[in-house]
């Protein structure tokens, strides 16, 4: 089941993440996993969540989207799942410029397989 008190709606900054955070730690009981919409604001929640003494991954799994180049630093080696932004935009280039070439052409769909980093947020199921 979906819990909506589990869902924060959000923009995509470190500070939003520290203050969905400081909601999170006021939960009981709290999730044991956490998948966010994307690194920064995974950033932001992480360091409050460390400073508070939580174990990640062992009192909390964090996943997120994008893989920003500080993700796989030393200290933070985030597990996201990288989408091939540059690619992405290359495509949508190309489509736009074929459909402003050609308006009448049929609308292409052009799927990016996206690669899951693996990294040190993530851990086993521990209920």
């Amino acid at each position: 089941p979906v819990h909506e008190e589990y869902i924060w709606h959000s923009d995509l900054k470190l500070e939003t993440g520290r203050q969905i955070a400081q909601e999170f730690l006021k939960m009981d009981p709290r999730p044991t996993a956490i998948v966010s919409v994307n690194d920064m604001t995974s950033l932001g929640f992480i360091d409050v969540c460390r400073n508070t003494g939580l174990s990640i991954p062992g009192d909390l799994s964090i996943i997120s989207f994008d893989d920003i180049p500080i993700a796989s630093l030393h200290g933070i080696q985030l597990t996201t799942v990288s989408q091939h932004a540059e690619e992405m935009g290359d495509k949508a280039a190309q489509l736009m410029i074929r459909r402003l070439e050609d308006p009448s052409r049929e609308p292409e769909r052009i799927i990016l397989k996206p690669l899951l980093m693996d990294r040190q947020t993530t851990g086993p199921y521990n209920p």
